[in-house]
Protein backbone atom coordinates (compact mmCIF):
# COMPACT_ATOMS: atom_id res chain seq x y z
CA UNK A 1 0.00 0.00 0.00
CA UNK A 2 1.02 3.93 -0.85
CA UNK A 3 -0.05 6.73 0.78
CA UNK A 4 -0.47 10.08 -1.07
CA UNK A 5 3.50 10.89 -0.89
CA UNK A 6 4.86 7.59 -1.44
CA UNK A 7 2.98 6.25 -4.91
CA UNK A 8 2.75 2.39 -5.60
CA UNK A 9 3.95 1.59 -8.93
CA UNK A 10 2.55 -1.75 -9.00
CA UNK A 11 1.08 -2.22 -12.25
CA UNK A 12 -2.30 -3.46 -12.10
CA UNK A 13 -3.12 -6.83 -13.82
CA UNK A 14 -6.42 -7.04 -14.95
CA UNK A 15 -8.07 -11.01 -13.99
CA UNK A 16 -11.62 -9.98 -15.67
CA UNK A 17 -12.60 -12.63 -18.38
CA UNK A 18 -13.54 -12.00 -21.86
CA UNK A 19 -16.96 -11.62 -21.26
CA UNK A 20 -17.07 -9.63 -18.24
CA UNK A 21 -14.06 -7.22 -19.80
CA UNK A 22 -16.87 -6.68 -22.31
CA UNK A 23 -19.61 -5.97 -19.71
CA UNK A 24 -17.61 -3.34 -18.08
CA UNK A 25 -17.15 -1.48 -21.36
CA UNK A 26 -20.59 -1.00 -22.09
CA UNK A 27 -21.83 -0.95 -18.59
CA UNK A 28 -19.08 0.99 -16.67
CA UNK A 29 -17.22 2.69 -19.48
CA UNK A 30 -14.19 1.00 -18.55
CA UNK A 31 -11.76 0.38 -21.62
CA UNK A 32 -8.65 -1.95 -21.25
CA UNK A 33 -6.63 0.47 -23.34
CA UNK A 34 -7.64 3.61 -20.97
CA UNK A 35 -7.16 2.07 -17.78
CA UNK A 36 -4.23 2.95 -17.09
CA UNK A 37 -4.74 6.70 -18.05
CA UNK A 38 -7.85 6.89 -16.17
CA UNK A 39 -6.36 5.66 -13.11
CA UNK A 40 -3.67 7.87 -13.69
CA UNK A 41 -5.84 11.27 -14.23
CA UNK A 42 -7.82 9.83 -10.69
CA UNK A 43 -4.27 9.88 -8.81
CA UNK A 44 -3.57 13.31 -10.09
CA UNK A 45 -6.72 14.84 -8.50
CA UNK A 46 -6.04 13.30 -5.09
CA UNK A 47 -2.18 14.53 -5.15
CA UNK A 48 -3.55 17.72 -5.64
CA UNK A 49 -5.17 17.25 -2.39
CA UNK A 50 -2.08 17.31 0.36
CA UNK A 51 -4.49 16.86 3.28
CA UNK A 52 -6.01 13.47 1.40
CA UNK A 53 -3.52 10.20 2.66
CA UNK A 54 -4.67 7.15 1.22
CA UNK A 55 -4.07 3.78 -0.75
CA UNK A 56 -2.65 4.96 -4.06
CA UNK A 57 -2.47 2.01 -5.56
CA UNK A 58 -4.33 1.17 -8.85
CA UNK A 59 -6.56 -1.78 -7.48
CA UNK A 60 -7.81 0.76 -5.21
CA UNK A 61 -8.38 3.76 -6.78
CA UNK A 62 -10.53 1.33 -9.65
CA UNK A 63 -12.87 0.78 -6.90
CA UNK A 64 -14.09 4.52 -7.04
CA UNK A 65 -14.04 4.54 -10.61
CA UNK A 66 -15.50 1.62 -11.45
CA UNK A 67 -18.70 3.13 -8.37
CA UNK A 68 -18.99 5.98 -10.51
CA UNK A 69 -18.35 4.56 -14.25
CA UNK A 70 -14.89 5.89 -14.64
CA UNK A 71 -16.57 9.80 -14.72
CA UNK A 72 -13.19 10.92 -12.70
CA UNK A 73 -14.74 13.76 -10.86
CA UNK A 74 -17.39 11.67 -9.39
CA UNK A 75 -14.90 9.21 -8.34
CA UNK A 76 -13.02 11.91 -6.48
CA UNK A 77 -15.77 13.53 -5.07
CA UNK A 78 -16.88 9.75 -3.90
CA UNK A 79 -13.39 9.36 -2.21
CA UNK A 80 -13.73 13.37 -0.11
CA UNK A 81 -17.17 12.43 0.84
CA UNK A 82 -15.99 9.14 2.17
CA UNK A 83 -12.77 10.38 4.30
CA UNK A 84 -14.69 13.88 5.27
CA UNK A 85 -17.34 11.40 6.68
CA UNK A 86 -15.08 9.37 8.62
CA UNK A 87 -13.40 12.66 9.54
CA UNK A 88 -16.44 14.62 11.03
CA UNK A 89 -16.31 14.75 14.48
CA UNK A 90 -19.80 13.27 14.72
CA UNK A 91 -19.23 10.46 12.84
CA UNK A 92 -15.31 9.67 14.14
CA UNK A 93 -16.19 7.78 17.27
CA UNK A 94 -17.77 5.21 14.56
CA UNK A 95 -14.17 4.82 12.95
CA UNK A 96 -12.41 4.41 16.07
CA UNK A 97 -10.95 0.78 16.70
CA UNK A 98 -12.00 -0.53 13.41
CA UNK A 99 -10.60 -3.84 13.13
CA UNK A 100 -11.86 -7.68 13.25
CA UNK A 101 -10.74 -8.48 16.84
CA UNK A 102 -12.25 -5.28 18.33
CA UNK A 103 -15.96 -6.53 17.14
CA UNK A 104 -15.16 -10.37 17.75
CA UNK A 105 -17.82 -10.11 20.15
CA UNK A 106 -19.96 -9.09 17.64
CA UNK A 107 -19.49 -12.22 15.19
CA UNK A 108 -19.04 -14.28 18.00
CA UNK A 109 -23.06 -14.05 18.96
CA UNK A 110 -24.06 -14.38 15.35
CA UNK A 111 -25.42 -10.77 14.85
CA UNK A 112 -23.89 -10.53 11.61
CA UNK A 113 -22.08 -13.18 8.63
CA UNK A 114 -21.71 -13.88 5.64
CA UNK A 115 -22.56 -17.48 3.62
CA UNK A 116 -19.55 -19.36 1.86
CA UNK A 117 -21.11 -19.89 -0.99
CA UNK A 118 -23.15 -17.16 -3.50
CA UNK A 119 -26.19 -16.97 -4.82
CA UNK A 120 -27.28 -18.08 -8.66
CA UNK A 121 -25.77 -14.98 -9.86
CA UNK A 122 -22.84 -14.84 -8.33
CA UNK A 123 -23.82 -12.25 -5.23
CA UNK A 124 -22.19 -12.54 -1.91
CA UNK A 125 -25.29 -12.89 0.70
CA UNK A 126 -24.96 -11.39 3.98
CA UNK A 127 -27.02 -12.25 7.08
CA UNK A 128 -27.95 -9.65 9.33
CA UNK A 129 -29.92 -11.20 12.56
CA UNK A 130 -29.84 -7.59 15.02
CA UNK A 131 -31.93 -10.52 17.46
CA UNK A 132 -28.79 -11.89 18.46
CA UNK A 133 -27.90 -8.69 20.19
CA UNK A 134 -27.47 -7.86 23.94
CA UNK A 135 -27.64 -4.36 24.35
CA UNK A 136 -27.12 -5.10 28.01
CA UNK A 137 -23.81 -6.04 26.89
CA UNK A 138 -22.22 -3.65 23.75
CA UNK A 139 -23.41 -0.80 22.41
CA UNK A 140 -25.05 -0.42 18.64
CA UNK A 141 -22.34 1.35 17.62
CA UNK A 142 -20.09 -2.15 17.82
CA UNK A 143 -22.70 -3.71 15.30
CA UNK A 144 -22.18 -0.91 13.01
CA UNK A 145 -18.33 -1.36 13.23
CA UNK A 146 -19.05 -4.70 12.45
CA UNK A 147 -21.03 -4.59 9.57
CA UNK A 148 -18.49 -2.30 8.30
CA UNK A 149 -15.98 -4.40 8.60
CA UNK A 150 -17.93 -7.33 6.88
CA UNK A 151 -18.86 -4.79 3.34
CA UNK A 152 -15.15 -3.44 3.29
CA UNK A 153 -14.00 -6.78 3.17
CA UNK A 154 -16.62 -8.02 0.80
CA UNK A 155 -15.81 -4.63 -1.39
CA UNK A 156 -12.73 -6.23 -1.87
CA UNK A 157 -13.98 -9.28 -3.51
CA UNK A 158 -13.51 -10.50 -6.66
CA UNK A 159 -14.62 -7.95 -9.82
CA UNK A 160 -17.47 -9.81 -10.63
CA UNK A 161 -18.97 -9.15 -7.26
CA UNK A 162 -18.96 -5.48 -7.89
CA UNK A 163 -21.00 -6.64 -10.69
CA UNK A 164 -23.62 -8.47 -9.43
CA UNK A 165 -23.99 -7.16 -5.87
CA UNK A 166 -24.73 -8.51 -2.22
CA UNK A 167 -27.37 -10.12 -1.19
CA UNK A 168 -28.77 -8.73 2.74
CA UNK A 169 -31.00 -11.39 4.44
CA UNK A 170 -32.49 -9.99 7.16
CA UNK A 171 -34.14 -12.80 10.44
CA UNK A 172 -38.02 -12.55 9.65
CA UNK A 173 -38.81 -12.94 12.94
CA UNK A 174 -37.49 -9.37 14.21
CA UNK A 175 -38.59 -7.60 11.19
CA UNK A 176 -39.18 -4.34 13.43
CA UNK A 177 -36.33 -4.33 14.74
CA UNK A 178 -34.50 -4.89 11.99
CA UNK A 179 -36.09 -1.92 10.05
CA UNK A 180 -35.28 0.18 13.38
CA UNK A 181 -31.36 -0.97 13.30
CA UNK A 182 -30.67 -0.44 9.56
CA UNK A 183 -33.04 3.02 8.92
CA UNK A 184 -30.54 5.72 10.15
CA UNK A 185 -27.60 4.26 8.42
CA UNK A 186 -29.45 4.19 4.26
CA UNK A 187 -30.98 6.70 2.40
CA UNK A 188 -34.18 6.53 0.90
CA UNK A 189 -32.56 4.97 -2.19
CA UNK A 190 -30.82 2.55 -0.53
CA UNK A 191 -34.04 1.04 1.26
CA UNK A 192 -35.23 0.88 -2.28
CA UNK A 193 -33.32 -1.65 -3.30
CA UNK A 194 -34.29 -4.20 -0.14
CA UNK A 195 -36.86 -6.40 -0.42
CA UNK A 196 -38.62 -7.90 2.83
CA UNK A 197 -39.92 -11.44 2.37
CA UNK A 198 -41.26 -11.81 5.67
CA UNK A 199 -41.95 -15.27 6.78
CA UNK A 200 -41.98 -16.53 2.73
CA UNK A 201 -38.70 -18.45 2.77
CA UNK A 202 -39.87 -19.85 -0.65
CA UNK A 203 -39.00 -16.71 -1.99
CA UNK A 204 -35.40 -16.58 -0.42
CA UNK A 205 -34.98 -20.24 -3.19
CA UNK A 206 -35.48 -18.24 -6.05
CA UNK A 207 -32.51 -16.44 -5.02
CA UNK A 208 -29.92 -18.83 -3.19
CA UNK A 209 -29.66 -22.40 -4.21
CA UNK A 210 -31.45 -24.71 -1.13
CA UNK A 211 -28.21 -26.59 -0.93
CA UNK A 212 -26.52 -23.70 0.05
CA UNK A 213 -29.55 -21.85 2.23
CA UNK A 214 -29.02 -22.44 5.37
CA UNK A 215 -31.97 -24.36 7.20
CA UNK A 216 -33.92 -22.20 9.17
CA UNK A 217 -34.14 -19.54 5.90
CA UNK A 218 -36.32 -23.01 4.01
CA UNK A 219 -32.79 -24.79 2.91
CA UNK A 220 -30.93 -27.84 3.24
CA UNK A 221 -27.61 -26.55 4.55
CA UNK A 222 -26.79 -26.56 8.06
CA UNK A 223 -28.10 -23.99 10.43
CA UNK A 224 -26.42 -20.80 9.93
CA UNK A 225 -22.70 -20.18 11.62
CA UNK A 226 -20.62 -16.92 10.80
CA UNK A 227 -17.58 -19.29 12.41
CA UNK A 228 -15.61 -19.53 8.92
CA UNK A 229 -16.44 -15.34 7.86
CA UNK A 230 -14.73 -14.52 11.39
CA UNK A 231 -11.97 -16.18 10.37
CA UNK A 232 -11.40 -14.76 7.49
CA UNK A 233 -12.21 -11.54 9.09
CA UNK A 234 -9.44 -12.03 11.77
CA UNK A 235 -6.75 -13.29 9.50
CA UNK A 236 -6.95 -9.67 7.87
CA UNK A 237 -6.55 -7.74 10.89
CA UNK A 238 -2.63 -6.38 10.00
CA UNK A 239 -5.22 -4.96 7.23
CA UNK A 240 -7.59 -3.33 8.92
CA UNK A 241 -4.72 -2.11 11.15
CA UNK A 242 -2.91 -0.48 8.19
CA UNK A 243 -5.99 1.20 6.90
CA UNK A 244 -6.96 3.04 9.76
CA UNK A 245 -3.97 5.16 9.44
CA UNK A 246 -4.90 6.79 6.14
CA UNK A 247 -7.69 9.75 6.27
CA UNK A 248 -7.21 13.61 6.12
CA UNK A 249 -4.59 15.04 7.88
CA UNK A 250 -6.86 17.98 9.03
CA UNK A 251 -10.47 17.54 9.17
CA UNK A 252 -12.36 19.14 6.29
CA UNK A 253 -16.13 18.02 7.19
CA UNK A 254 -19.07 19.10 5.88
CA UNK A 255 -21.00 19.69 9.14
CA UNK A 256 -24.30 18.22 6.89
CA UNK A 257 -22.33 14.59 6.68
CA UNK A 258 -22.92 12.41 8.83
CA UNK A 259 -23.13 8.73 9.57
CA UNK A 260 -26.89 9.31 9.09
CA UNK A 261 -26.31 10.35 5.82
CA UNK A 262 -23.47 8.67 4.15
CA UNK A 263 -21.52 5.78 5.74
CA UNK A 264 -23.17 2.98 4.24
CA UNK A 265 -24.10 5.22 1.05
CA UNK A 266 -20.38 5.83 0.36
CA UNK A 267 -19.72 1.88 0.83
CA UNK A 268 -22.41 1.03 -1.18
CA UNK A 269 -21.04 2.77 -4.23
CA UNK A 270 -17.95 -0.09 -5.01
CA UNK A 271 -20.37 -2.79 -5.03
CA UNK A 272 -23.94 -1.52 -6.03
CA UNK A 273 -25.82 -4.28 -8.61
CA UNK A 274 -25.20 -1.93 -12.16
CA UNK A 275 -28.03 -4.00 -13.56
CA UNK A 276 -30.86 -1.59 -11.21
Amino acid sequence: MATSNELDDTEYVCTLSDELIIKAEVELNEKPEWRERDIQALRDMILKKPELKIRMDDAYLLRFLRAKKFDYDRAFNLIMKHFRMRADEKNKQLFENLRPSAVKHVLDAGVTGVLPHRDRQGRRVMIFRPGKWDPTKYAIDDIFRANFISLTKLVEDSFPMRFKGIHYVNEPVVFDMVFAVIRPFMKQKILDRIHFHGSKYEELSEFIDTQYLPSEYGGTAPPFSNEEWTRTLLACEDEFVEDSKYGLVKAIAKPQTTCKDDTLDCLAGSYMNIDM
